[in-house]
């Protein structure tokens, strides 16, 4: 199922959009080219976060390492992002 991200990166004020095909993380299909994408995503955001409270989140998370292998790191990066956003349920 595709998916749309919109991240706007802090240092600059623009807003990108990405598209994955497939889900990335533990238990997903993993696509190279998705992993990729979302491990960039990951590193601007770790590397641009100015918020206090998810700066202590981003000390704690693994460095991720943009090779596109969905590994432990990966995962516990994913992991913090999810708890410094937690998703909204309806």
């Amino acid at each position: 199922m595709p998916r749309t991200y919109a991240w706007r990166v802090a240092t600059s004020g623009l807003t990108y959009v990405f598209d994955i095909d497939s889900s990335v993380g533990a238990n997903a299909s993993n696509r190279r080219l998705d992993v990729l994408l979302i491990q960039f995503m990951l590193a601007t955001w770790m590397a641009s976060e100015k918020d206090p409270s998810r700066q202590k989140i981003i000390i704690r998370a693994p460095v991720v390492k943009i090779d596109g292998v969905c590994g432990p790191k990966t995962i516990g990066a994913i992991r913090s992002l999810e708890e410094a956003f937690p998703p909204c349920v309806n």
